[in-house]
């Protein structure tokens, strides 16, 4: 008894500074890091001047605009396939034609949905497409000032096409690469792409000024526009 007395005295009063750590850290995860680092790169403090827009606003606005440009793009396919194929019948489905209409009809989306998501937020309404007009919010950069040329192509068209995976030029463009390289289509490829796009909407939770993936690539952020006579209502 008097050895374990001894042994425990000796634990409990070793001088302050040379105590052992106990409990270890515990680590992040990688969404935890990801989100962390994205964070401590762009800003994460709350800009008052600049009120984020709730998530409902955004998931509308989004819905929205992916219906109008989709039905924008979808024009050249149904032109190109009907006189291909001589049906009035068309998908989005583009095996079974000829490549070099394939490729015709990938560049063509990609024009119509650069005309939507670019060109209009920057030349006829800056900062918003047409859904972002109605919603009455918009796009600016970091520091407040209108958004620019280069950060609409690398948000709307590089992340939200080639790392979130959420626009619908993603599925025109891996079905080029795999009617080109002549093989099946991957289906690990749709989860990736649902990944990335939970992963956005994650880190949209995780820092007050509600940035997604492709606002951290762009350098942008979305904010709610004060309600002035004349402007559409909000939510």
């Amino acid at each position: 008894m008097m050895t374990n007395t001894k042994k425990a005295n000796k634990i409990y009063n070793e001088p302050k500074g040379k105590s052992k750590k106990v409990y270890n850290e515990p680590k992040l995860g990688f969404i935890d890091r990801l989100t962390v680092k994205l964070m401590s790169k762009q800003g994460s403090k709350l800009d008052e001047n600049f009120p984020p827009v709730g998530n409902l606003r955004r998931f509308f606005g989004y819905l929205m605009d992916f219906f109008l440009a989709n039905v924008l793009a979808v024009i050249p396919l149904v032109f190109i396939e009907s006189r291909v194929t001589g049906s009035t019948e068309t998908t989005q489905v583009l095996a079974g034609l000829p490549l070099p209409y394939v490729y015709l009809i990938t560049a063509l989306v990609f024009l119509l949905y650069i005309l939507y998501y670019v060109v209009i937020p920057l030349k006829v309404w800056p900062g918003q497409t047409p859904a972002k007009r109605l919603l009455n919010y918009k796009i600016v950069m970091m520091d407040g000032s209108d958004v620019t040329l280069k950060a609409l192509l690398l948000r709307n068209v590089f992340a939200m096409t080639f790392v979130e995976g959420a626009a619908f030029t993603t599925t025109y463009v891996i079905q080029l690469v795999v009617l080109t390289a002549g093989i099946d289509y991957p289906k690990f490829i749709s989860y990736v792409c649902y990944f990335m796009t939970l992963l956005s909407i994650v880190v949209t939770w995780t820092n007050p000024n509600r940035r997604m993936l492709h606002d951290f690539i762009g350098g942008t952020k979305v904010y709610q526009l004060e309600h002035k006579t004349g402007n559409y209502k909000a939510f």
